[in-house]
């Protein structure tokens, strides 16, 4: 976020959102669709961020496996 705001401010803004690479399937599918886990407690607020720049289309989320 802090490099698609500095790009935005030099005059660069890009043309497609910028991809979050996640090796993680879980957390790539709750960015997608936020469902609540007693288990979620402690990465609440991060993954509401990260849902609500999905969901606006200033993220996007893709999974890459661990080796790659």
């Amino acid at each position: 976020m802090w490099l698609l705001s500095l790009f935005n401010e030099l005059g660069f803004p890009l043309k497609a959102p910028p991809s979050l690479l996640c090796h993680n399937l879980g957390a790539t599918h709750l960015s997608f669709n936020l469902v609540h886990h007693s288990r979620m407690k402690h990465i609440q607020i991060d993954i509401h961020f990260v849902c609500d720049l999905v969901q606006k289309g200033t993220i996007n989320v893709k999974q890459v496996h661990t080796q790659d």
